[in-house]
């Protein structure tokens, strides 16, 4: 490994782009089809498959080696000879196999010369060589990295389709089955990163969860979790009619006698006995009876639901039955997936940093190609005259010196002791802690006593106790559990309430049963909104297992809940950090799985100690996939009154202001940056003018005051950015790099300063880093130095940890909670309407007992 602060030559996961591009552009006009010119085809995909037919088979010697964005750009190595020599030409295409088609099956596709003069190396040069600066890519900018993107996939596309998306192809020579009809197909990820000096392609391996090919009842009942065909014999009533109408809709199928793919569009109860007119015979009949007489085919299963293929309100319902459908491959499963789903997809994905490498450069399973030989042999490439590396880039880092750890006394008389973490990670066994708490006043609830009996969790409150005490931790005994399950749960919360002094910080500690989503979920809105109590769960499976590191990690968690803390951090760039009051904020906003009309939920914290290990949250709640946080200036406004009347006291004069503001925000996508930051600084800054006016106005701070200063960076964990040892000695036991390596040299943005930072040590699988944007400085002018030391620094001070995390505390700690009541507004039917002022009614912040502590570690 080498020495903290040595420089480093690293791989990381690109290749270069060395010579580039030059392209014309047309543009695609209107697609219609030929039997209705006024209803224009607005689709992407079949847009999309509009086109490929041009090219392929309507137009091959006009149309070579084009590339088309999805909506209306044309790009061409070559000015286009249209037919008849003019600047416009319509072609009709054929999107069936029969030459002579149904009128719906043609689409007229106009194509038009566009007057600019395409894209040239110039416009390229132009992007990467300019320094790094504050603000969006020009429109020119983004035309070229489009064509860059639509240029490297385009040949991956053709061959791997149709298991492909914007960045990404899988194949299902790597897959594994996640139950419930779903499968996870591993590929390849590939994006094109503009960087100052030079364009480079970042490739990865993905995973991504398909449903999976075949039968469509095979899926429903999957979906079911059953093999009783029975089962899907269901009215419009019951939860699993709506259950699988929500898991069907806008699902791909092929049926029987209709190859034409067709869309889910819901369920009807009963399908083969569903009533309809027949225009040809000129009478009714149903779903049984139509497949007898025109296919001849007998139903096996009438009864149970059908396939509804056109919306609620079409005047002439088509209904096929479940049986004669197959679902198509290739289709992406956009949903959450449930507990059990995720670990398998974790489990998946991980792979060991070598075996990613290996991947990366010589391709998957069953002679999939990696991206790299793809641009080899791709004509697109070769058309727009571009060439691109073959082998992975070198970038320069280095390691940065971990802070220093201060632990507590073992005696009165005997001195802190002190250590430097190895590995990004430390030990508290036979430790004390810097700042114990005392855990005079808990109490146990069991939700699991079939599984964990008294003597179990008799014997785990013991040990735990003595765990605690061993960390510093006054602790007496927890009492004897009181016992619930999951269909009574209010009794024994109540009981165990009782049994506290609400006077006092409390603490229950609560066993679960292993698969408990919805026990803990209604334990922590009980504890945290409703009765103010901190709230600690442990899952059966850990009961069993529990060893000294176990209750030692519980006992952490639960003293910084209380207020205390692990250890003191200590680093050369915080005391200069912390000669003046300053603030560390982290902030995100979690949206709602694809599919549910949810409100996305908002969190803030901020730090209202001189160590930066404090916390207080804010949560909120704002329009679904709003990125910009919209209360901003509300959520600034309170920060800054908690940090005053932490520090001075209500009402009194202030002698302890924040100087100096640190605001790390995560999930901002970089198409974002731009807008987001700029709204979400101002509205900061404006609530924080807000509560200084007001002290002012009171007479608790000096008429000429200043406002802090502030710093905004965006912290994203969401990339494919990977470094890679150069050589085994550069590597850590897992073969990854080690804590600390930073590198702000070849991958840095031509658009805003910024710098990769791997502060933890990984566990298992490949390391990754995470990307800081600094957006606004008013601290240290766009300094990055400083901005790396404080980051790492705060990747030590999450209260609950005892190693280094991925994202400063400050990000941690933001978190949605639950804190909306359990009330069914129709999260999941798919609709796109959601009203937030309903939701406000149910949605409850935080008790004020627990306002001012760390209750969501």
């Amino acid at each position: 490994m080498p020495l903290p602060g040595q420089p480093i030559t690293v791989l990381t996961n690109h290749v270069a782009v060395t010579k580039y591009v030059h392209e014309s552009t047309s543009l695609p006009g209107v697609f219609y089809r030929k039997d209705d010119q006024h209803l224009e085809e607005k689709h992407t995909d079949k847009r999309i498959r509009v086109i490929d037919r041009l090219q392929t088979a309507t137009a091959p010697a006009v149309f070579q080696n084009c590339v088309f964005d999805g909506r209306n750009l044309l790009f061409v190595p070559d000015v286009l000879q249209l037919p008849g020599n003019g600047p416009t030409c319509t072609f009709s295409v054929n999107m069936s196999d029969n030459p002579n088609p149904s009128p719906n099956a043609v689409y007229q596709v106009t194509i038009a010369r566009t007057n600019n003069e395409g894209i040239t190396p110039s416009a390229v040069n132009t992007l990467i060589r300019r320094a790094a600066q504050i603000g969006a890519p020009t429109p020119a900018a983004l035309q070229a990295i489009n064509l860059l993107q639509l240029i490297i996939r385009q040949h991956s596309n053709n061959i791997m389709k149709p298991a492909v998306n914007a960045k990404a192809y899988f194949t299902e020579k790597e897959r594994t089955s996640l139950g419930g009809g779903l499968d996870l197909l591993r590929g390849f990820f590939q994006s094109v990163r503009p960087t100052t000096g030079k364009m480079l392609i970042n490739i990865d391996t993905t995973v991504a969860a398909f449903i999976a090919p075949g039968p469509l009842i095979e899926y429903m009942l999957a979906v079911l979790g059953t093999k009783n065909i029975r089962d899907l014999e269901l009215p419009s009533t019951h939860p699993n009619f709506k259950k699988l109408e929500r898991a069907l809709k806008k699902v791909q199928l092929t049926v029987q006698f209709n190859k034409a793919t067709k869309i889910v569009r819901g369920l009807e109860p009963c399908g083969g006995r569903f009533r309809f007119f027949n225009d040809q015979l000129g009478r009714e009949m149903d779903v049984e009876e139509y497949y007898k007489g025109t296919h001849q085919y007998r139903m096996h299963y009438p009864k149970i639901v059908g396939i509804r293929l056109t919306g609620p309100s079409a005047p002439k319902p088509i209904i096929v039955a479940a049986e004669v459908c197959m679902i198509k491959p290739g289709q992406f499963y956009k949903r959450k997936l449930n507990e059990a789903m995720t670990a398998a997809a974790v489990k998946f994905s991980t792979l060991k940093p070598h075996d990613r490498r290996a991947k990366i450069e010589r391709g998957l399973t069953g002679g999939v190609a990696s991206p790299i030989v793809h641009y080899q042999q791709s004509p697109y490439v070769a058309a727009a005259e571009m060439e691109i590396g073959r082998e992975l880039e070198s970038v320069i880092g280095r390691m940065l010196v971990a802070p220093q750890l201060t632990y507590g006394q073992a005696t009165q008389t005997a001195p802190p002791a002190n250590e430097v973490p190895r590995g990004g990670a430390w030990n508290m066994l036979g430790k004390r802690l810097a700042d114990p708490r005392a855990l005079d006043n808990w109490a146990v609830v069991n939700f699991a006593p079939d599984q964990i009996n008294g003597g179990m969790a008799q014997g785990f409150v013991t040990s735990l106790a003595q765990a605690c005490m061993s960390l510093a931790v006054q602790t007496p005994s927890g009492g004897q559990p009181f016992e619930g399950t999951g269909h009574s749960m209010d009794r024994p919360l109540e009981m165990a309430l009782k049994a506290l002094d609400l006077s006092k910080r409390a603490v229950i500690l609560v066993f679960l049963p292993q698969n408990a989503k919805p026990i803990r979920q209604y334990v922590k809105q009980w504890g945290d909104i409703r009765q103010g109590v901190i709230t600690q769960c442990v899952r059966q499976g850990k009961v069993a297992r529990a060893n000294n590191q176990y209750f030692n990690n519980v006992g952490i968690k639960l003293n910084a809940r209380l207020g205390g803390a692990c250890v003191r951090v200590k680093s050369p760039t915080m005391d200069i950090l912390k000669k003046a009051p300053y603030m560390v904020v982290g902030a995100d906003v979690s949206h709602p799985a694809p599919g549910q009309s949810r409100p996305s939920m908002t969190s803030l914290v901020y730090s209202h100690d001189s160590e930066a290990t404090r916390f207080c949250a804010i949560n909120d709640i704002q329009d679904s996939r709003t990125e910009a946080i919209a209360n901003m200036r509300s959520y600034a406004y309170q920060a800054i009154r908690g940090f005053v009347s932490r520090n001075n006291g209500e009402g009194k004069i202030i002698k302890f202001f924040p100087t100096r503001i640190v605001f790390y925000r995560d999930g901002i996508s970089e198409g974002e940056f731009a807008n987001v930051a700029a709204q979400e600084v101002k509205d900061f800054k404006a609530g924080i003018d807000d509560a200084l006016v007001e002290y002012k106005q009171k007479k608790l701070a000096p008429p000429n005051a200043p406002g802090p200063t502030v710093t905004y960076v965006v912290v994203g964990k969401r990339h494919h950015v990977v470094f890679f040892p150069k050589t085994p000695q550069d590597g850590d036991r897992t073969g990854n790099l080690g804590s600390g390596f930073v590198t702000d040299r070849g991958l840095n943005s031509p658009f805003a300063p910024d710098f990769f930072l791997q502060s933890h040590s990984a566990i298992q699988g490949t390391s990754r880093s995470s990307h800081y944007v600094v957006l606004h400085d008013e601290n240290w002018n766009f300094d990055v130095e400083p901005v790396k030391q404080i980051s790492f620094h705060l990747c030590h001070t999450y209260a609950k940890a005892t190693r280094a995390v991925s994202i400063p505390s400050p990000l941690a700690c933001a978190r949605g909670a639950f804190h909306c009541a359990d009330i069914d507004f129709e999260s999941d039917s798919g609709t796109n309407n959601m009203d937030l002022q309903a939701w406000r009614q149910h949605f409850h912040s935080t008790h004020h007992r627990l306002e001012k502590m760390m209750y969501f570690l």
